[in-house]
């Protein structure tokens, strides 16, 4: 990236465990690390998180993926992550 700045990147998906969408997660998650980029990922887990985390993506474990009005609780709490890891896109 010569002369680029790393971008800094936010996934939030329910889980990590099997499916398309988490499939696609892991490829964007992949490709952002190969092209020098922070990589984060938000989901409330499953077993392909050590494949992300290999692959040099971060991952961080919330119960996000629950159908609950209680799911609001994580919304300081992401505006928080945002801006302490400088997030340019979620």
């Amino acid at each position: 990236m010569a002369g680029a700045r790393a971008l800094s990147v936010v996934q939030v998906v329910p889980e990590l465990d099997s499916g398309g969408v988490e499939r696609g997660t892991l490829e964007v998650a992949g490709a952002l690390v190969d092209a020098g980029h922070r990589s984060l990922v938000i989901s409330g887990g499953g077993r392909m998180v050590a494949d992300l985390e290999a692959a040099g993506s971060e991952h961080l474990n919330w119960a996000i993926g629950r159908k609950s009005p209680l799911t609001w609780r994580f919304v300081p709490r992401l505006r928080r992550l945002l801006a302490q890891r400088r997030v340019d896109i979620l």
